[in-house]
């Protein structure tokens, strides 16, 4: 029997460079990417984490705690998986790196 695990490596998402929001009092606000020139309709918390990783590299537990210093203690439970849903989807857009 093998007793060696295997350890991946933390994730570290990352934004070189802060693109433009665009606040339009509701529930989303559009995300201009002055890296692509690609506009995109996000979520307020996904213009957070942007602002919260503007140039620079965070691992899920720093941007929790960056987050959970604006979080309702009532809502702590969902927000691991908030974070992880809406950094997927800022990844997929290429707007975030995942390293």
């Amino acid at each position: 029997m093998d007793n060696q695990r295997t350890h991946e490596p933390t994730p570290v998402w990352h934004l070189e460079r802060m693109g433009r929001i665009y606040d339009c009092g509701e529930d989303t606000v559009i995300y201009f990417d002055t890296r692509s020139g690609d506009t995109h309709l996000i979520t307020l918390f996904a213009a957070f984490l942007l602002e919260s990783l503007a140039g620079r590299s965070l691992t899920l537990q720093q941007i929790e705690a960056v987050a959970a210093e604006d979080t309702n203690p009532d809502d702590m439970e969902a927000l691991g998986p908030a974070i992880i849903e809406s950094l997927d989807t800022l990844v997929d857009l290429d707007i975030v790196e995942r390293l």
